[in-house]
């Protein structure tokens, strides 16, 4: 093979090199483009939930403060010169009215559990649990079909759950792939719920084989 054979043989093949990279570089680009917009609303969604959860969070901190502040109030009142002659029925409403103000917030921060006894609840979660399901073959996500189930049949079971701090259903519509994060106060309640087997059944007609499901531990919020 002569000089100018091998000179046309590498030029060729730098040709298809440069191809090869051209083309990489396309698909790149569109498969960015195509996930971009589904990456940066399930981000936003999330972010949005954690930052109501930690708001939540801090307003019922500063809550037994002004509790303290309110029973300090009474105590002072039912010691006073009233107190020796007898409070007024007026005044009796107005001190009622008052202890009740300073046991609510108490009460804001429990939650009852299945047995009625009251327990504590921080309100920040700590533990989140995501299931993706897909569709049967033929049907595709349908958004109002996907929210009035939600509303009548599968709320109710999380909203009474102990530990529930919230759910986010998610997904395109026209495609077979749903989504739903619920966030919870810790792995314990969320594996004593019970909600997977009160409402896996009732979507099962609808997906196909069993529901993916995993968990995470929260380890930052912003």
């Amino acid at each position: 093979m002569t000089s100018t054979q091998n000179d046309q043989h590498a030029s060729v093949d730098e040709q298809w090199v440069d191809a090869g990279k051209a083309l990489g570089e396309m698909m790149d680009r569109n498969i960015t483009q195509a996930l971009q917009p589904v990456l940066n609303t399930f981000g936003e969604e999330v972010a949005e939930a954690i930052r109501q959860q930690l708001q939540r969070a801090r307003a019922e901190t500063a809550r037994p403060a002004q509790t303290a502040a309110n029973s300090e109030e009474n105590s002072l009142e039912s010691s006073g010169p009233a107190a020796q002659g007898g409070v007024p029925a007026a005044d009796e409403s107005a001190a009622g009215s008052g202890a009740q103000t300073g046991g609510r917030a108490d009460a804001e921060q429990n939650q009852t559990s299945q047995d009625g006894e009251r327990v504590k609840t921080s309100g920040i979660p700590r533990y989140a649990r995501i299931m993706t399901t897909t569709a049967m073959p033929g049907t595709v996500l349908n958004a109002e079909d996907t929210i009035k189930l939600w509303r009548e049949q599968l709320a109710g079971v999380f909203e009474n759950a102990q530990g529930f701090l919230g759910a986010y259903v998610l997904g395109n519509p026209g495609t077979t792939e749903g989504i739903t994060i619920t966030l919870w106060e810790s792995e314990l309640d969320a594996m004593t719920s019970h909600t997977l087997e009160d409402t896996v059944p009732e979507i099962r007609p609808f997906i196909l084989g069993d529901p993916e499901i995993e968990g995470y531990q929260v380890l930052f919020a912003l």
